[in-house]
């Protein structure tokens, strides 16, 4: 079980302060040594889809690591920001063990009319408890929200601690003028909500004037501005969320007002903390003094024109508040009061008291990822970075090997992953940060116009990581890939290439072949009658390994808790479904005559269908059959008694691994792979059984052969004997090889 100093608990696509604010945190207690995961948690927003950019440097730098909820992380402390953040629970488990949870408190519950942030504190803690199995320790961001707690609970844990925002002044600190620039610049970066915004006009425009006296810079939008207003002054230039770097932004602004709605509460205000932080002198509501204190001014919106007039009539004045800030900044919300918050929850970083962690952070932004270095050893060795790129746009075949290998290589290698799959968010959620480019399909472009954009992602990509090697899980490898290889000397490519391919199959990309550096080929288990095309392409660095499995055996629960998780009756027998069609109606077909001929020969047994995590939404319950999502499902083979399945290349050496008497059946498809062949080799191995088709005779004699028990154990036997044990990882240690420089054993 990996473990870490610290595991962050957050849905890293958001794009507020919540992140921003953790992100800041992370580099702080990254360059003290604290080892930290990242573990995505799936809330109900609906706004981005991506990784915000906070998250993803954090990545790119290699401070933090992916961590799958479900597979189990020990950490001294579990760190989440945001209550509303844990609305909802989780739709998979969720396996964190932590010697102290703690959640920091940084909204606190306001009008739902005028906020999607309102929560129940009551509702949101014993989610917590049903989702992480234990209670969390709250720590109010501030004062003003531990004021706002105490309104309306008295049950909850509620920490001593405060859990200020920190900014590191000396990279944020901006040179200033001694006097304010005319026309005065004000300005405000916020998000462009109702509750963000003063609620009359006349509010709004004492605070941001649209005197030519006045500049005022908006970042975040000002459409909630406009529509109070009619339409929005001359005087203002605004800007979309995000547009530039807020520092940037404040660079533009002299004097920073902040008002809201009536009715909401600010937390903490993380904008208003980069303003000061910047020189900007910043004016806020009365309230907002419990948490800055001297470090700004306070008043109401028809104060504002009159304090920026004072400060330009009074240089003295502007000096001595900015000093203040800065001064504010440094003593309340600077980085080391946070790491001695963190030292006085969980002490000093696991590598400091000779505890051990499989990963470690960078020490400094900018620096050089590296692995932990052995006691002997001078210096820590430097991460080599592999980028594993896939297609596979509806499916999960290609993205579910590379995981299996991206997962399993050795802690010196960092492995990233570009992939057209839609389900690239099992990428993330395995640990292993992920980039979706879409199909040409998806995109609504013709090949030609994709093709070039893939050319422009691909060449970023690679300018921005600098990997040492690229390995490709395509049936078509794209032949920009090699240009792309060309133009950075040392950077090596892979091609994951299966075998059995279908006699007379050959498709275009193969004649790209000789280009790669390596081959990787993945045995299969009927490699034995391949005649494909592959058994006659030569390559002076081929490597070949065993079937490549995402899940080892000892990764599968046993049958008890593995149907406890899907759900499943405990005793009787258990028939996976695992069929794939090319509508949902064939499917459907498919699914509903295997049920029939299942209940007429065993009645009391319980059936199961995976529905496909990408498209669950199209297949609709079919009765008498247990139907939901799951991935992998070859995390749970333990809890079924036999299956019957089509056999493509993972479903087939998944099955066979966990042992699992099935009966096979090649899916009528146009795949480059000879499934037909493949699932021959099940009967002749004897550790299964095959058939054309369910609508044959034959399926009725195998069904009958699946259900009998004598025979059921003799496959399992056999299954145990023909499959070689999962390759991913000796196909780790070769990529792990060929990107340090190791030799390939």
């Amino acid at each position: 079980m990996r473990s870490y100093d610290i595991v962050v608990v957050t849905d890293p696509r958001l794009v507020g302060g919540g992140n921003k604010s953790l992100a800041q945190e992370i580099r702080a207690h990254a360059r003290r040594g604290y080892t930290t995961g990242l573990m995505p948690y799936v809330s109900n927003s609906k706004g981005a889809r991506i990784v915000d950019v906070s998250i993803r440097e954090l990545l790119d730098e290699g401070l933090v690591e992916w961590v799958r909820p479900d597979d189990g992380v020990r950490c001294a402390l579990a760190l989440a920001r945001g209550p509303s953040l844990f609305l909802e629970a989780q739709p998979a488990p969720v396996r964190l063990h932590a010697e102290r949870a703690v959640l920091v408190a940084n909204a606190v519950h306001v009008d739902a009319a005028i906020s999607k942030m309102a929560y129940n504190p009551d509702e949101v803690d014993a989610t917590l408890a049903d989702v992480f199995g234990r209670r969390w320790e709250w720590v109010p961001l501030s004062d003003v929200v531990r004021g706002e707690l105490r309104k309306l609970t008295s049950t909850l844990d509620v920490s001593a601690e405060t859990w200020a925002n920190i900014v590191d002044l000396d990279q944020w600190r901006l040179p200033r003028a001694n006097t304010l620039r005319r026309p005065f610049l004000l300005g405000r970066h916020s998000r462009d909500d109702r509750a963000k915004w003063p609620e009359s006009a006349r509010e709004i425009l004492a605070a941001y004037p649209s005197s030519p006296e006045y500049q005022v810079r908006v970042m975040g939008g000002a459409r909630t501005a406009a529509a109070v207003l009619g339409e929005l002054p001359a005087t203002w230039t605004v800007e979309p969320f995000g547009a530039r770097h807020p520092r940037s932004f404040l660079a533009d602004v002299d004097v920073y007002p902040y008002f809201h709605h009536p009715r909401w509460v600010e937390a903490f205000g993380r904008a208003p903390l980069e303003a000061i932080a910047t020189g900007a002198v910043t004016i806020l509501p009365e309230y907002l003094r419990a948490v800055f204190g001297p470090g700004a001014l306070y008043a109401e919106p028809d104060d504002v024109q009159g304090i920026v007039k004072r400060l330009a009539d009074d240089p003295g004045m502007l000096a001595e508040r900015r000093e203040a800030g800065w001064q504010t900044v440094r003593e309340r919300f600077g980085p080391e009061a946070y790491v001695a918050r963190i030292a006085r929850l969980i002490g000093p970083p696991s590598a400091s008291e000779g505890r051990t962690a499989p990963f470690r952070s960078r020490t400094a932004p900018g620096a050089a990822d590296t692995v932990p270095a052995r006691p002997d050893s001078p210096r820590a060795r430097p991460r080599r970075r592999v980028v594993f790129f896939t297609d596979n746009g509806h499916g999960l075949g290609h993205i579910s090997r590379m995981l299996a290998i991206a997962t399993r290589c050795s802690p010196d290698v960092m492995p990233f992953m570009l992939t057209m799959s839609e389900a690239y968010g099992i990428a993330s959620g395995s640990g292993v940060p992920a980039e979706y480019f879409p199909s040409w399909k998806r995109l609504g472009l013709d090949r030609f116009a994709w093709r070039e954009l893939l050319r422009i992602r691909l060449r970023q990509l690679v300018q921005r990581l600098r990997p040492e090697l690229v390995v490709v899980d395509h049936v078509n490898p794209p032949p920009l890939l090699f240009e792309i290889a060309a133009e950075y000397p040392g950077l090596r490519t892979m091609w994951v290439r299966r075998g059995l391919w279908r006699a007379g199959r050959r498709p275009g990309g193969a004649k790209y072949s000789h280009l790669f550096d390596h081959i990787l080929e993945p045995l299969d288990l009927a490699a034995a009658m391949d005649r494909g095309a592959t058994t006659r392409m030569p390559h002076e660095n081929i490597h070949h390994v065993g079937p490549i499995n995402l899940v080892d055996t000892d990764q599968m629960p046993a049958r008890d808790e593995a149907r406890h998780e899907l759900g499943l009756p405990g005793d009787g027998a258990a028939i996976l479904l695992n069929m794939s069609a090319d509508t949902t109606q064939d499917l459907v077909r498919l699914i509903t005559h295997v049920r029939d001929n299942v209940r007429r020969r065993r009645p009391g047994a319980t059936l199961f269908a995976p529905e496909h995590v990408l498209h669950a939404d199209r297949l609709p319950q079919i009765d008498g059959v247990v139907m939901k999502p799951i991935y992998p499902v070859a995390r749970y083979l333990h809890a079924f008694d036999a299956a019957v399945s089509t056999t493509g290349y993972n479903t087939f050496h998944e099955i066979v691994l966990a042992g699992t008497p099935c009966v096979f059946m090649a899916r009528q498809t146009g795949s480059l792979d000879d499934q037909a062949l493949r699932a021959r080799t099940a009967t002749l191995g004897g550790f299964g059984l095959h058939v054309d088709d369910v609508w044959s005779a034959g399926f009725v004699h195998a069904l009958n052969t699946l259900l009998d028990p004598v025979r059921a154990r003799r496959m399992r036997r056999a299954a145990a004997v023909a499959h070689p044990g999962n390759g991913a990882a000796d196909a780790a240690r070769v990529v792990s090889a060929i990107a340090t420089g190791r030799e390939v054993r």
